[in-house]
């Protein structure tokens, strides 16, 4: 259809593919359609700067066409040398696996009739159910950051071949998970910054609204019309699934850095385990591990009023319930160790106020040394200056009287050639009449 290849399209439009499966899979619990893709999407094309060839890497853009409605994904404006550290992996298929990768052919895509396509939703009756809730998602608070902390902290491609949907997903030993390692807080962090753009300050992630599990609801393609009114997603605090970190993956130390972290106390952190909201009378639950499922008895009272028939110890599907795991027991004393521990390694107030009244002495010191030094410059500048002004002043006086020695010199020099000249003329005459000889007087 499109005809492009894994390095033709852009990172952000990997992902914008990567949530969108998710987003169908997960939430409208559909196969991935491609009318309502190209509903949403457009294709922006990138050619090559100063040229009008069509890039090679990153040859297209996905971009969300105006006006849509759909969930919000912060990304980098800009991810500059990605192509540089593109690289390609065998594609290993199954015999049940679809859509394998086209093989691989060094050159940028060619532009078909499909990058162009912008259907109309009146087409498409189930596009336009589909469409309905996906508005209705985003009412509700979806966003682009929880389809992608969906697959992330249940360890899903969302682009790899699997044999259900991911709404069918049912836990840590799912075969659609590609490890049983969970990702610890600063590898989710780390992938995350990666991916989206997020706050610099904000290194704590919840998925508020995760992705349906276990297959306990019906399927999309069954709902009628008069069922899009009230169907809402159900929100979900905490991450996808709070399973417990494995210690493969406990902590993930960069090869550059050489600290030492140190790991967080378990009553430390907070937890904000999944909660399953009560199903309906007439649907059917599959069964959970009794140390997956948390009694809505042990919640916490959230002073909400849920309504005159309502329980106070059973929530409404449409709340969100934040909960928190506390620390064993035993834990309390290395906990109590840890914390002082820390504290302990930490400089006291008093310290680091004397740190400071040095520093800015230090730094009053130099000060006053610059001013000093820059009145110095400033004085020997001067001095320089006049001095240089008088030996101009005494060069220019010698020059002068240089000068007038020269005229005076030059003056008698055109004197002397006359009399000299003169001298010449009379030498010449008396050559040419010379004086008559008078004999000397007879004695």
């Amino acid at each position: 259809m499109y005809k492009l290849q894994p390095h033709n399209i852009s990172p952000n439009s990997i992902l914008a593919i990567s949530n969108h499966v998710t987003l169908c899979e997960g939430h409208l619990r559909v196969k991935p359609d491609l009318t309502l893709f190209q509903l949403y999407f457009s294709v922006k094309k990138e050619t090559i700067p100063k040229s009008s060839s069509l890039a090679n890497c990153g040859s297209v853009t996905l971009k969300l066409r105006q006006g849509r409605i759909y969930p919000h994904t912060e990304q980098h404006e800009s991810v500059r040398y990605w192509s540089s550290g593109f690289l390609y992996v065998k594609d290993v298929g199954t015999s049940a696996s679809t859509g394998a990768l086209p093989p691989f052919k060094d050159m940028p895509a060619a532009e078909t009739s499909a990058w162009n396509a912008n259907p109309r939703i009146s087409d498409f009756l189930e596009v336009e159910k589909m469409a309905k809730q996906i508005s209705k998602l985003v009412s509700s608070g979806l966003t682009g950051k929880d389809l992608t902390m969906s697959s992330f902290t249940k360890r899903i491609q969302p682009l790899q071949h699997c044999e259900q949907l991911m709404y069918f997903y049912s836990g840590r030993d799912d075969n659609m998970r590609t490890t049983k390692h969970n990702l610890s807080s600063d590898a989710l962090d780390k992938r995350l910054w990666v991916m989206i753009k997020i706050p610099r300050e904000a290194h704590s992630h919840v998925c508020n609204h995760d992705i349906y599990m276990e297959g306990a609801d019906p399927s999309f393609d069954s709902l009628e019309e008069k069922d899009l009114e009230f169907l809402v997603r159900t929100p979900i605090a905490g991450t996808s699934n709070p399973e417990a970190t494995s210690d493969a993956e406990e902590t993930e130390v960069p090869g550059s850095s050489p600290k030492k972290k140190t790991k967080p106390s378990p009553a430390s952190i907070p937890i904000t385990p999944e909660v399953e909201a009560p199903p309906k009378p007439s649907s059917s639950t599959i069964p959970r591990k009794d140390e997956e499922v948390i009694q809505i008895e042990d919640l916490v009272e959230t002073g909400v009023d849920f309504g005159k028939d309502a329980s106070s110890s059973m929530p409404s599907v449409d709340v969100i319930v934040n909960t928190t795991v506390e620390a064993p027991a035993d834990d309390a004393p290395k906990n109590m160790e840890l914390a002082h521990e820390l504290l302990s390694n930490k400089p006291s107030v008093d310290n680091i106020s004397a740190q400071l009244k040095t520093l800015e002495g230090v730094h009053e010191s130099l000060q006053a040394t610059l001013e000093e030094s820059q009145e110095n410059d400033t004085k020997i500048k001067k001095e320089l200056e006049t001095k240089h002004a008088q030996a101009m002043m005494e060069m220019k006086e010698k020059l002068k009287t240089s000068d007038d020695r020269v005229k005076t010199l030059a003056s008698k020099l055109k004197s002397s050639e006359a009399e000299a000249q003169a001298i010449d003329k009379i030498i010449f005459r008396i050559g040419k009449n010379p004086l008559p000889v008078v004999p000397p007087p007879v004695p």
